[in-house]
Formats: C-alpha cells, sequence, structure tokens
C-alpha cells in the first residue's frame, strides 16, 4: 500500500483527485493510495476526518469552497502537525480580489457543469451517428428524428440541437429509397419534417454541384422537375408519419430550432 493522501472535498472529490494525479506524474516511483471523504460540508465532519488521516500519517488535500469549513480544516490541520493543502481557497480569493466579486461558495458546481458538458457530448456523438440515415435502428432512442429532402437544411439543424443537449437524428427522404421500419416506430410527437421552395432548393442544390465539380445544368440533382418530385414524396411521407412541418425558407436555424422546442414542449436539455 502507497503513502496516503487524504482527498477532502465538499463534493465528490473528482476534482482533487485529478489534481493531485495531474501533479503526480511528476513523481516518478511515489506509490500512494488515497483516503477519499467526500460532501465534508460542515465544522463538524473535519475532527474526525483528521483524526483518521493523522492516524495514517496522510497529506490533506482539500478541495473546499465554503469559507468557514475550509478555513477550520486548514487550522485544525496545523494545529494537529499535519502537513494540508488548500487547493481552491487561495485560487477562490485571488479572483474575488481580482474581479471585485464573492464567490457563490456553493460545493458541486464544477460536478454540474461536468454532467452538462458529458451530455452535450453525448448528444452530438449520437447526432453524428445517425446523421443523414445513419444507424437507423437508433430513431427510436433519439429525443427528435428529423425529415427532409436532400440540402434542406437537416444536418445543420441536428447539430445545433445537439449542442443544446438533444439527441437528433435525420433521415433523407428519397423516393427510389423506402424509409426503413424503425422510422415508424417513432412516437410522431418527436418526429419533424423540413420542407423548402423549389426555387430556394434549386439553387442550393446548384450551388453544392459547383462546389463538387460539377455541371448543375445537366444534372438531374437541380432541376425542377426532379426537385418538386423529391418534395411532394417528402410531403407525403411527413403525412403517413403525422409530423409537423416547417418551412425552412429563408429562416435561420435558431429560429426553426426554437420554433420546434417550443411546439414540441420538448424539455429543456442543458
Amino acid at each position: 500500500m502507497g503513502r496516503p493522501i487524504a482527498l477532502i472535498s465538499d463534493s465528490t472529490g473528482e476534482t482533487a483527485e485529478y489534481l493531485v494525479q495531474a501533479v503526480l506524474t511528476q513523481f516518478q516511483g511515489l506509490d500512494v493510495s488515497f483516503l477519499r471523504f467526500r460532501f465534508v460540508d460542515s465544522v463538524e465532519k473535519i475532527g474526525p476526518i483528521l483524526e483518521e488521516s493523522k492516524a495514517n500519517n496522510a497529506l490533506i488535500v482539500a478541495t473546499l469552497v465554503a469559507d468557514e469549513v475550509r478555513i477550520s480544516l486548514m487550522e485544525q490541520a496545523a494545529n494537529m502537525g499535519l502537513e494540508a493543502v488548500d487547493l481552491l481557497g487561495p485560487l477562490q480569493i485571488s479572483l474575488s480580489s481580482w474581479s471585485g466579486m464573492n464567490p457563490l461558495q456553493m460545493p458541486g458546481l464544477l460536478r454540474r457543469m461536468d454532467d452538462k458538458y458529458f451530455q452535450r457530448v453525448k448528444a452530438i456523438e449520437f447526432s453524428i451517428k445517425c446523421d443523414d440515415g445513419k444507424s437507423q435502428n437508433l430513431l427510436p432512442t433519439a429525443d427528435l428524428v428529423i425529415l427532409g429532402v436532400s440540402r434542406s437544411g437537416k444536418t445543420p439543424l441536428s447539430m445545433f440541437l445537439a449542442n443544446k443537449g438533444y439527441k437528433v437524428a435525420n433521415l433523407p427522404l428519397v423516393p427510389e429509397v423506402a424509409p426503413q421500419d424503425h422510422l415508424w416506430k417513432v412516437d410522431s410527437g418527436r418526429c419533424v419534417g423540413l420542407l423548402i421552395s423549389p426555387e430556394k432548393l434549386m439553387r442550393i442544390r446548384k450551388d453544392r454541384l459547383k462546389i463538387m465539380g460539377l455541371d448543375p445544368d445537366t444534372s438531374v440533382y437541380a432541376q425542377e422537375k426532379r426537385v418538386l418530385f423529391e418534395l411532394n414524396y417528402a410531403k407525403e411521407i411527413m403525412v403517413k408519419v403525422s409530423c409537423k412541418a416547417y418551412d425552412t425558407t429563408d429562416r435561420s436555424i435558431e429560429e426553426i430550432s426554437q420554433n420546434i422546442l417550443d411546439d414540441m414542449k420538448i424539455g429543456k436539455r442543458l
């Protein structure tokens, strides 16, 4: 068993352990073990913790945001002859002096921020995995499924919503390719369709073809007949799915996303 380090935190203690592990990389060959004391949110809890730490000759490493608890810990540790490190206090004091603001002194805020970060990452990973008709078996697990023809704005909207913490799948509607059975298992309340004017869609597709080095005047993809055919097919599928359709013509992603969230009453994720 390595030399003990007592991690004392008013939350989960992950911040303290992460920082200690980072510093330990500079001490090759130093073997340590951790004594973890979580949710230390009152002065009354400090005494027994320090007694146990002293019995194990442990180094004290604390991440405490409440001044009363933090100061009491450092004073008691000094009186007991214990080596103690206050990781957050000095920085908190300096930030307060520099900014002119008082710290909230609310334990666990970083953990809550981390949870939001990881929720966003998971949502983005899901949306990438389910972009443009991929992984259709996951459609029933999505917070939102977006339907639409090619270049109607499905992917940008999906990624925008994913950054807000929503797991979004999008499915291109192509007349020659019938949707897989997974689509019909999705609650219509979690499914939306994107429509766009034929003229705008033709312009977008022609620009796309130019970027790809193709002739927009000879490609069926951007011709009016094909565009109208695809849009009519998309409307038919949206009716069958019983999903609400939104016209994306000359509308921002922010506006469309807010309309969708308001109409579908999807709870806030982040």
